[in-house]
């Protein structure tokens, strides 16, 4: 599942939800980084899963979005964003997965990850992903520009 490029016009909402997440109430996951690599249109797929205990979620009804703010040194950051509604959750002590992809050019990049369900908890997660051609990759032309998201 791929993440979604947020609308220019929620741009400064998102930004304000990575600087107010520090009061938000907790919500217990672990986001897992997916190391960049060149897919079949020689562009380098990267992306993260997200462990979320079920035992905090009961019942119907109930959605995580994930948002992605990824930046590279020097670049404005560039905001993702993937919604979901979960099936009836029952009583459980297993965990849910999610997870997402986007591409990237050549570059290193910062990503920071919030996870957020409809009772507004959230959990976060940020790492740093480099993507780099090497041996005879450096031969195929890349097909987004150095830096993209």
């Amino acid at each position: 599942w791929g993440q979604a490029l947020v609308p220019p016009e929620r741009i400064p909402s998102e930004q304000q939800l990575f600087e107010s997440v520090v009061s938000a109430s907790p919500l217990r996951c672990e986001f897992h980084a997916v190391r960049p690599a060149l897919d079949f249109a020689f562009r380098f797929q990267t992306g993260y899963t997200v462990d979320i205990p079920l035992a905090q979620i009961h019942g119907a009804g109930h959605g995580i979005s994930v948002h992605l703010r990824v930046r590279q040194q020097g670049r404005d950051p560039v905001y993702l964003i993937r919604t979901g509604n979960l099936p009836d959750v029952p009583a459980t002590n297993a965990v849910g997965k999610t997870d997402g992809t986007f591409t990237v050019g050549d570059g290193t990049y910062d990503v920071e990850a919030l996870a957020e369900d409809d009772l507004h908890r959230s959990c976060r997660g940020a790492w740093r992903i480099q993507a780099r051609r090497a041996g005879s990759e450096r031969e195929m032309k890349p097909m987004i520009p150095p830096g993209s998201v």
